[in-house]
């Protein structure tokens, strides 16, 4: 399986149709990475929206090494035991 590494992010108030390059580190310009910006909108305390935050992302799609693999296999296994205690706890 393939995961997303993140390698920089950068974050923006407000939302922006643009990011300057001179944002990106020189060496992501030269590089075989992904580069991706993303949009995200929120609501705020006051029960309105804000006016959103734009997040640089750079990051590369890579295999998955053994460790990882089995980490995410265990934690896949605890949340089959805890789903099946719960239940078992609601019948």
């Amino acid at each position: 399986m393939k995961i997303h590494e993140i390698l920089f992010e950068k974050h923006y108030e407000g939302e922006r149709n643009f990011v300057p390059i001179a944002d990106i580190p020189v060496e992501f310009l030269k590089s075989e990475n992904d580069i991706m910006v993303h949009l995200e909108e929120g609501y705020n305390d006051s029960n309105g929206w804000n006016e959103g935050r734009t997040t640089l992302v750079i990051g590369v799609y890579r295999e998955q090494n053994e460790e990882e693999k089995a980490k995410m296999k265990k934690h896949f296994e605890e949340l089959k035991v805890e789903s099946k205690k719960e239940e078992e706890k609601n019948i």
